[in-house]
């Protein structure tokens, strides 16, 4: 049988399937920032399974597209795959909708010397020039007019700038993605151009694996963390549901939404990392009745923070 002993060092063994690991040397100061920067990610049967779509789509070098409802892990599973394959050094950038070209292509900028200028290239010039990873976070909110300007790159890997008349072919190293909210309010003009892009779901936790996402990251929450759980989805409105799986935002049974965004596991986990934060001592005391009101103001303040006054 072949293994990943039997190949060079330039692969790397993610989940089964083999990848090019990068081999450019990085200064030491950017790698430790890097891996400081890195949270440790958790793989549950389902981040397994997610991980394995992802690594599956990088391998066929075309620009890959997740798609998944909000909080679901779609921009943590590129993080650990570019930490796995040694591209430590990826761009992401948030796209709104009152974003513009000069985000992603660049503009000139003035010097020192009064009058003159020099072109500032922008993030995706960046990585197209310098052969790194760059993810595009909510596309679905861009312009027209900028989601326009990445079709010659997605059909050709070739980068056009209008402003100054060139043309930039992807370098080697260059993987593009980005990142999708199913059932978003947001622009439906993403969706012209989703033939061009690898495109591939990222599917939810389940309620089983998000007690061991909790566990795992925050020990001491391993009495509490069934109340965390049951409170979480009591707020999805999904306590009738027993997997997170079936959850489908803007289905008229699930009341997910709430003020201008979706609840999600961004903010149990932002719950958790406070609870834990402030009352770990206490918790591990099993003194959790002396803080119950202290841990239900945190929950009011990462679920409702968000609704105006």
């Amino acid at each position: 049988f072949v293994t990943v002993e039997d190949f060079p060092p330039v692969f790397v063994d993610v989940c089964g399937v083999l990848l090019p690991k990068k081999t450019k040397d990085i200064t030491e100061s950017k790698t430790k920032k890097a891996s400081q920067d890195i949270e440790e990610f958790i793989y549950t049967p389902t981040a397994e399974k997610n991980m394995i779509t992802l690594a599956l789509a990088v391998s066929q070098k075309r620009p890959v597209m997740l798609d998944g409802i909000t909080g679901s892990g779609k921009t943590a599973l590129i993080s650990e795959l570019a930490n796995l394959t040694g591209n430590t050094d990826v761009i992401k950038v948030h796209l709104g909708d009152q974003a513009d070209a000069k985000i992603l292509l660049g503009t000139y900028i003035c010097t020192d010397i009064p009058g003159e200028f020099k072109w500032q290239p922008g993030a995706l010039t960046q990585a197209v020039r310098d052969g790194r990873w760059i993810v595009i976070e909510d596309i679905d909110l861009a312009p027209m007019d900028v989601l326009s300007l990445l079709i010659p790159l997605l059909e050709t890997r070739e980068l056009f700038i209008p402003g100054r008349g060139e043309v930039i072919k992807a370098a080697n190293g260059f993987q593009l993605f980005s990142t999708r909210t199913m059932a978003t309010l947001g622009s439906a003009n993403a969706n012209l151009l989703s033939n061009l892009w690898n495109r591939i779901v990222i599917e939810p936790l389940s309620s089983e694996e998000l007690t061991i996402l909790i566990e795992r990251k925050y020990p001491p929450l391993s009495s509490v963390v069934d109340k965390f759980i049951r409170t979480y989805n009591v707020l999805l409105k999904n306590e009738d549901v027993p997997d997170a799986q079936d959850i489908v935002p803007g289905d008229s049974n699930v009341s997910i939404y709430r003020s201008g965004r979706f609840i999600s596991l961004r903010d149990l986990l932002k719950w958790c990392k406070r609870v834990y934060a402030i009352h770990r001592t206490t918790i591990e005391q099993g003194n959790v009745d002396v803080i119950r009101e202290s841990i239900f103001e945190e929950a009011v303040d990462c679920f409702s923070g968000m609704i105006s006054k």
